[in-house]
């Protein structure tokens, strides 16, 4: 199977040609994610899918730092792939694969030990807490084969392969769909059978993802001692993906903080935003995707010395974005009853619940073109390497998402969690343009010999 090769040819083609599965294998990976909700939702109970929607925030927390890790790590790889050194790449990969084994190891035993008292901390209700710890400690069991997972796909992905990652992703969906209804429907597991289908479908993917990619590719015949941790290996991957870790913490942080505010509200609220987020990663999980290819374009092409096509990499990944934005505005707005009835059982006495989701999407709809451009503007940035400016974007966002979740939430509930997401995504892109104006017009960062900025420590 031909890679795509970024740094010739037409850009359009090649960032939708790259895109394209990116988007496709985040529907499927969403899609087993909303079935497992509705599952929940619909053949449990309302109080089980916002026990659940409780516990989210806490696994997503360590989840995305992985998932940084590994965004970070890609970056890296792109550059060596550009540059054509194989071996350098192929040390980089086996340094990143067992140095965030270890981690998710460690992370997984934390939250065995540590889940119930994170969630009381964080203000879940005591009918909730039992069935949210359950659900947290059974899923975060599957964290070390979801990273390595991620890192896998984020190697292809870097090397101009997004569409076997796309088979993998398409199988591991099917088979945690089946698992979700023979682990709650068959044998009556509840919230704990969902976090088990979960983390079994995790492991398989992990096992198909390292047989399948050594399979199709030399670059991943990996050796035992190919997965030594190699000293300068780490360091230089850990400027990278560093930044890129905290920036999804710090994301992840503030999202747990807004969950905090969502804890105070009913369960009916509680349950309607559960259902709502899912469905807003429809919304903004293919912008994210545009994002991630252009920041691998422009890292490429970085790499490459070809810094007009990282410019207009920039531009076209945003142009991108922002159409699909568009469409997902239209949806959200007009669609929002459907959407929210999807998660439940007509005869639970979910009108509220159903009224509440739809009050939360009609204010959201008009906010899913801010993510088209920041996502953009941060693609740019990610795939310079100066993945501080990242980290101190997303920051902002969230200092004022959060902030201004106290307030609004308290004052208009659920349409507060759509107010504060505006607010946040406004300031950020008041912080992150006039810095992107400022490296266009001076081509700062262009030159690949330009040092990679990393956050300073004290």
């Amino acid at each position: 199977m031909k890679k795509i090769e970024m740094t010739t040819g037409s850009i359009p083609k090649k960032i939708l040609q790259f895109s394209l599965p990116m988007i496709v294998g985040s529907i499927f990976q969403l899609t087993y994610s909303t079935i497992d909700g509705i599952v929940i939702g619909r053949f449990i109970d309302k109080s089980a899918l916002a026990a659940v929607g409780a516990a989210t925030p806490i696994f997503n927390i360590l989840l995305f730092l992985l998932v940084g890790l590994c965004n970070g790590a890609s970056i890296l790889m792109s550059e060596l792939f550009a540059q054509k050194k194989p071996k350098t790449l192929k040390q980089n990969i086996g340094t990143s694969i067992s140095a965030g084994s270890i981690l998710s190891i460690i992370l997984t035993i934390l939250i065995i030990v540590f889940a119930r008292p994170i969630l009381k901390a964080t203000g879940v209700k005591t009918e909730l807490l039992t069935d949210a710890t359950n659900y947290l400690i059974f899923v975060s069991i599957g964290l070390v084969f979801s990273f390595i997972n991620n890192i896998y796909t984020a190697a292809l992905r870097s090397t101009g392969d997004s569409l076997r990652p796309l088979y993998i992703l398409a199988l591991t969906s099917v088979i945690n769909i089946g698992l979700d209804f023979a682990f709650v429907l068959g044998f009556k597991m509840g919230v704990i059978g969902a976090a088990i289908a979960t983390s079994i479908s995790m492991a398989l993917s992990a096992i198909i993802c390292i047989f399948y990619a050594a399979y199709v590719d030399d670059l991943f015949k990996f050796k035992l001692s190919d997965f030594k941790i190699v000293k300068p290996q780490l360091i230089e991957t850990s400027k990278y993906a560093i930044a890129s870790a905290l920036q999804q913490i710090v994301l992840f942080i503030g999202k747990s903080i807004v969950q905090i505010s969502i804890n105070t509200l009913s369960i009916d609220a509680q349950a309607a935003f559960t259902a709502a987020s899912k469905i807003d990663d429809y919304a903004i999980t293919p912008i994210q995707c545009f994002g991630n290819t252009a920041a691998m374009f422009i890292a490429q092409n970085r790499g490459a010395h070809k810094p007009e096509r990282c410019k207009k990499g920039l531009f076209t990944g945003m142009i991108l974005s922002v159409i699909y934005a568009s469409i997902a505005c239209l949806v959200a707005y007009f669609g929002n009853n459907l959407l929210v009835k999807m998660f439940l059982d007509s005869e639970d006495n979910v009108a509220e619940v159903i009224e509440e989701g739809a009050k939360y999407y009609q204010y959201m709809a008009f906010f899913y073109f801010f993510p088209a451009l920041t996502n953009s503007v941060q693609s740019y940035f990610r795939g310079l390497g100066k993945l501080n400016i990242v980290f101190y974007s997303t920051t902002v966002q969230i200092i004022f998402r959060a902030s201004s979740s106290f307030f609004l939430i308290k004052s208009f509930e659920i349409t507060g969690a759509a107010l504060c997401t505006g607010v946040g995504w406004t300031f950020m892109l008041l912080f992150e343009v006039p810095i992107l104006i400022y490296y266009l017009r001076t081509k700062k960062g262009l030159n690949h010999t330009s040092s990679v900025d990393v956050i300073k420590y004290k």
